[in-house]
C-alpha cells in the first residue's frame, strides 16, 4: 500500500505542478471509488491542494480547502498512512494561514512536524517548516520565522539531491532566509546565504533567481559599508546617474523608472546618492531640485509638510475590505501600510509582493498583486494615491 500511495502522490504532484485542474479532478473522481482508505485519502488531499492553489490568489469568506483536507486526514489515519497524515495536516495549516488564523496554522503545522520529523525523506518536513515560517511572519514574530527558515534550508541541504526541482526549492528557501537575515541586520549571514543561492542558480541556469541572489548579496554588502564590492555595483551606479538626470529634466516618470531600478539592484548606498545630489546642487537650483525630490517622495531629502498625516497598518487596510464583504488571498494582500492626510490631502500606499510569492513573481515587471493593490488603494482611500 505504501508504494501505491507514493505512486499516486507523485502522479497528483505532477498534475498540480502543471495546473492541470481537469486532470486532477478526473483522477480524484476515479480514485474515490476505491475501497482502500489510503487511495481515497490521496484523492481528497489532491483536491484540497488544488483548491489551496486557487485560494492563494483569491478566496471567499470561508475556505473550501478544509472539507477535502479533513476527509484526507480521516482516511490516512484509518489506513495508518503517516506520510499522508502529515501532508494533510500541512495543507490544513496553509488553509488556516490563508483564512487569517495564524495561531491555529502554527499548532497544526507543529502536529505535522511531529510526524514528518521521523521520515527519511526530509522534503515534507522542509515544506512544513515553510508553513511555520509564513505563519510566524504573519504574527510578526521575526525571530521564530528566521528559525523556521533556517531549519527549512538545513532539511533541504541534508537531502543532498541534485534533482532540478529540489535545487529550485532550495534556492527559494535560501532566498527567504537571506531576506529574513537582512531584515534582522545579519549582514554577513545574509551575504553567505545569498552566495549559496547564487551558486545553485548558476548550476541550474536560472537567470531570474540569480539576479535575485545578486540583489541580496549587494544589499548585504551595502549594509556592511562595502557597496564597492556589490556584484550589481556598476549597473546600480548607472541607474542612479540616469535617475539624477531625470531630476535635472524634472521628469517624474523617468525618475520613478530609474529610481525603482536603483532600489531593485541594491548596489549603492546613501553616500553614493548624496554625492550625486551634491554634484547637481553645485550646478543647478538647489531649491527646485529639493522641491522635485519631495514631489516624488525621495527618501534622501528633508520632508516639509504642514499637513497632519494619519498612518495605518496592513491589517487595518484589509479589515476595511472584509467588513465590506471582500476577502483577498495572501498573494493579493500587497499593501503593507498606508498614510492619509487630512480631508482633501494626499494619500500614500506602500506596496510589496507578499511572502507567499514565488521567486519568479518578484522578477516580473507587472506583478498582478501589485497592480490590483493600486486599485485596492484607490478604492480604500477615496483620494489620489502616489
Amino acid at each position: 500500500m505504501a508504494a501505491s500511495y507514493e505512486k499516486l502522490s507523485a502522479d497528483f504532484t505532477a498534475l498540480l505542478a502543471k495546473d492541470d485542474e481537469a486532470g486532477v479532478t478526473k483522477l480524484a473522481k476515479e480514485l474515490l471509488e476505491s475501497p482502500e482508505p489510503a487511495v481515497k485519502g490521496v484523492a481528497c488531499l489532491a483536491v484540497a491542494k488544488l483548491r489551496l492553489q486557487t485560494e492563494l490568489t483569491m478566496h471567499g469568506p470561508e475556505s473550501q480547502v478544509f472539507a477535502p483536507a479533513n476527509e484526507a486526514l480521516k482516511f490516512f489515519k484509518e489506513s495508518d498512512e503517516r506520510h499522508g497524515e502529515a501532508s494533510a495536516l500541512n495543507t490544513l495549516a496553509q488553509a488556516y494561514l490563508i483564512s487569517g488564523d495564524a495561531a491555529t496554522a502554527i499548532s497544526t503545522a507543529k502536529d505535522a512536524m511531529r510526524l514528518a520529523a521521523g521520515f527519511r525523506d526530509k522534503t515534507l518536513a522542509a515544506s512544513v517548516q515553510d508553513s511555520l515560517c509564513q505563519a510566524f511572519q504573519s504574527q510578526g514574530d521575526a525571530a521564530k520565522a528566521l528559525l523556521a527558515a533556517k531549519e527549512r534550508v538545513s532539511l533541504l541541504e541534508a537531502a543532498r539531491s541534485e534533482d532540478e526541482s529540489h535545487l529550485r526549492t532550495t534556492a527559494d528557501a535560501l532566498s527567504t532566509l537571506a531576506d529574513l537575515q537582512q531584515k534582522r541586520g545579519m549582514k554577513e549571514a545574509s551575504k553567505a546565504t545569498a552566495e549559496k543561492m547564487a551558486a545553485i542558480c548558476e548550476k541550474i541556469g536560472d537567470k531570474d533567481k540569480l539576479a535575485l541572489a545578486n540583489k541580496s548579496i549587494s544589499m548585504a554588502l551595502v549594509q556592511s559599508g562595502k557597496a564597492d564590492q556589490a556584484p550589481n555595483r556598476i549597473k546600480a551606479l548607472a541607474a542612479l546617474q540616469r535617475a539624477m538626470g531625470a531630476v535635472e529634466r524634472s521628469s517624474h516618470d523617468d525618475f520613478k523608472k530609474w529610481w525603482y531600478e536603483v532600489e531593485d539592484l541594491g548596489g549603492v548606498d546613501r553616500r553614493d546618492v548624496e554625492k550625486e545630489l551634491s554634484k547637481m546642487r553645485e550646478h543647478g537650483d538647489g531649491v527646485s531640485i529639493d522641491n522635485f525630490l519631495r514631489e516624488v517622495d525621495f527618501p534622501y531629502v528633508e520632508k516639509v509638510s504642514g499637513q497632519v498625516i494619519h498612518g495605518f497598518t496592513r491589517r487595518h487596510f484589509y479589515i476595511n475590505f472584509r467588513v465590506g464583504g471582500i476577502q483577498y488571498g495572501p498573494r493579493f494582500q500587497c499593501v503593507t501600510g498606508y498614510r492619509v492626510g487630512d480631508e482633501g490631502g494626499k494619500a500614500l500606499a506602500h506596496l510589496k509582493p507578499c511572502s507567499h510569492s514565488d521567486a519568479w513573481e518578484l522578477q516580473i515587471g507587472y506583478h498582478t498583486g501589485i497592480l490590483d493593490g493600486t486599485l485596492q488603494s484607490g478604492a480604500c482611500f477615496g483620494s489620489p494615491v502616489y
